[in-house]
This record gives C-alpha cells, structure tokens and sequence, in this order.
C-alpha cells in the first residue's frame, strides 16, 4: 500500500514528525521548572500525538491520516483559541497546511483504499 501512497502524504508525515520533534524540544525549559502543571501534560500529549500521526502515515497507516486529519483540526482550534497573540497565524498557517494535504483528492483516495485493505480478514492458515 506504500506504493500507492502520494508524495505529499510523505511529506505531510515528514511535517508532523517535524513538528513532533519541535514539540519534544519544547518540553525541555518546562522540566527545569518546579510547577509542571497542566501546560506539561497539554504539550505532552499533543507531541505523542503528532508523533503517532506523522509515524503511522510516513509508514503507510490508515490510522496515521485520521491522527493527521485531528492534528490538523487541533492546529486550527488552537489558532482560534489564542486569536489575538501573534502565534496565532503560525498556528493556523500549520493546521490549514495539514488539512490541505490530507484532505486532496489522491490522499481520500488512498486513505480509503488502505482502510479497505486494513479492515479485511486476515487468513490463518
């Protein structure tokens, strides 16, 4: 199924693991403070998460685009939530960027052609 995959779902998981990695490099000033809190565990998560979606994409998982696709819409809803600070174009310039990848027309086709694959039964023998 990797084959078939479009460059651009390579480079969107690329983007992600990118992003991940950023992610991670965040976590580091926060682990020198004594008040963790819950802006740790937000960051966390959101770095598992995006790691998990560029991961299982870049290796061809029906289940990397749906983690894409709702990475993509966390971007946009952060974006709306901090409107008025500047980081709030980075934000949104990052979640349309996902979204616009996963969601053309080659990428749903793909996508539904790798969960066809990865809902069938698998013969024992």
């Amino acid at each position: 199924m990797q084959g078939e995959q479009p460059w651009y779902l390579r480079l969107e998981a690329g983007l992600l693991l990118l992003l991940a990695a950023v992610q991670v490099i965040g976590l580091a000033p926060t682990l020198r403070s004594s008040d963790l809190g819950w802006w740790f565990t937000q960051l966390l998560a959101e770095s598992i998460g995006t790691g998990a979606a560029g991961w299982l994409l870049w290796r061809g998982n029906a289940w990397g685009f749906l983690l894409g696709v709702a990475s993509g819409v966390y971007w946009l809803w952060e974006a709306a939530r901090v409107l008025v600070a500047p980081v709030a174009s980075v934000y949104l310039v990052i979640g349309c960027v996902i979204l616009a990848g996963l969601l053309m027309p080659r990428s749903l086709k793909w996508f539904r052609s790798a969960w066809r694959a990865s809902s069938r039964p698998v013969a024992v023998p």
